[in-house]
C-alpha cells in the first residue's frame, strides 16, 4: 500500500519550528566553530538512528540552486 495516495504529492516537507533548538545549534556552532548544517544535519541522524533502533543512518540531502540563473531549474541531490 503507497504512504500518499496517488494524486497526492509525492514528497513531504517537515519544519520544526523550535526556539530551544535553535539556540543549541548556535552555541554548538560557535563552540566547535562548524557551521551549523552539518550540525542540523548530524542532529537529524543520530535521531533517525535513535528512532529506528540503527547503529547508523544515512541522510541523503536534496538541493536546489536558485541562486545560479544557469541551474535555476535543477534540483539534485548533493553528494561531496
Amino acid at each position: 500500500m503507497p504512504s500518499t495516495p496517488p494524486d497526492g504529492p509525492r514528497f513531504r516537507e517537515i519544519v520544526c519550528v523550535s526556539p530551544a533548538l535553535a539556540l543549541a545549534v548556535r552555541r554548538l556552532s560557535a563552540r566547535t566553530r562548524v557551521a551549523s548544517g552539518p550540525i542540523i544535519l548530524a542532529a537529524y541522524a543520530v535521531a533517525t538512528a535513535r528512532l529506528t533502533g540503527a547503529d547508523t543512518a544515512v541522510v541523503q540531502v536534496v538541493v536546489s540552486n536558485r541562486f545560479r540563473p544557469g541551474f535555476a531549474d535543477a534540483v539534485g541531490s548533493l553528494r561531496q
